[in-house]
């Protein structure tokens, strides 16, 4: 049986801060050290492919549609019931505005349009609704779609590809990836820039987690590392550093492809063990922290978008306080959401009741 991986809980949580500093950065500082966000949410897509291979790449999945269907509908029920309470939310909120001030980007339609497309889990499809009511939520509209070709992939992997063809499927892929990245966000050449965003675009962003499983196959399973705790640690260390200095560096000059090499070392770095991240990342505090990571991501925006602007200009807090009492306040709420019954509650008591 696969150990669970300590220090990628930890990662899981680096990957969650960076996005929470995308999204409240604004309260300390009019410019970002580098784009948090984008990093961020590159960490959870290879993370979820490389994890996704570590746990099922050996395993035997049934090769058909109902199956894949089933499996993305399993992976939904995890998150669906706090994604919809967190839309909700906003929609009482955001609705409240429209009615007294009629404020809402495309009016009552859009409204309805949006509405709709996040009930259904497919926004992240139509770029006009990506980024509505809970913003955040497109990654999961977006990490569904890789969860339904999970079972193909690893069909396609086991079955149709030895090591030369999963690196040249790699080397493809990533070429692809970077070259559509510079014609998108260097040249401005989206053909479709009305209904579609290659950012959260799901069958596009499929390809990032398609890499990080890739990447697993090619580097091979962690736990037969042999090397010392010294080599470990030191590689770990340079990694660290050296993604966090080039992702400064190179912010405004690399396209999202070429970082994903740097997120995948990043992540090989941290699924090895015996290392100093063991101690660093691997303890019991980040990887609870780890742990409900992806609560804290659902809940940040809703927090951050109704109470930001309210708790620092009304209460005259400092940005620095203000965005301290935002984190925190998310931090009991994604502890709230893991206690085991209300877990329980939320990922499967709820659809025994509904006889989903």
């Amino acid at each position: 049986m696969k150990r669970k991986i300590l220090n990628i809980q930890g990662l899981r949580f680096f990957g969650y801060l960076m996005v929470f500093l995308n999204h409240a950065g604004w309260l300390i500082s009019d410019t970002k050290y580098f784009d948090f966000g984008a990093r961020g949410v590159e960490i959870f897509f290879l993370l979820s492919g490389y994890m996704m291979a570590y746990n099922y790449s050996d395993r035997i999945m049934p090769d058909n549609w109902k199956y894949s269907f089933q499996y993305m509908i399993s992976k939904a029920k995890k998150f669906y019931f706090l994604h919809f309470i967190t839309l909700m939310i906003m929609v009482a909120y955001l609705g409240r505005n429209f009615i007294l001030y009629h404020e809402y980007l495309g009016g009552l339609g859009q409204f309805g349009v949006d509405f709709i497309l996040n009930v259904t889990l497919l926004k992240s499809w139509y770029w006009p609704s990506a980024f509505s009511f809970n913003g955040v939520t497109w990654f999961l509209s977006s990490i569904l779609f890789a969860y339904l070709l999970v079972p193909k992939l690893v069909n396609l992997t086991r079955h149709k590809l030895n090591n030369g063809g999963t690196g040249l499927l790699f080397t493809i892929i990533l070429v692809v990836k970077i070259v559509v990245d510079t014609c998108m966000y260097k040249m401005d050449m989206n053909p479709f820039p009305q209904t579609i965003s290659f950012y959260t675009f799901p069958a596009y962003r499929f390809l990032d987690f398609l890499i990080g499983y890739l990447a697993y196959l090619l580097l091979g399973n962690p736990d037969k590392n042999k090397w010392d705790t010294w080599k470990i640690s030191t590689y770990q260390c340079l990694v660290f550093l050296g993604y966090v200095i080039s992702c400064r560096v190179f912010d405004s000059i690399w396209v999202p492809g070429e970082f994903l090499i740097l997120t995948i070392v990043l992540i090989h770095s941290f699924a090895l063990s015996g290392g100093v991240f063991d101690k660093i990342f691997g303890n019991r505090v980040l990887v609870y922290l780890g742990n409900i990571s992806f609560e804290l991501y659902i809940i940040h925006n809703v927090i951050i978008s109704i109470f930001g602007s309210r708790i620092h200009d009304k209460l005259h807090l400092s940005g620095s306080v203000t965005m301290f009492l935002l984190f925190m306040t998310t931090l009991g709420l994604g502890a709230l959401c893991h206690i085991p019954k209300v877990r329980m509650v939320m990922t499967k008591t709820v659809w025994e009741k509904l006889g989903i």
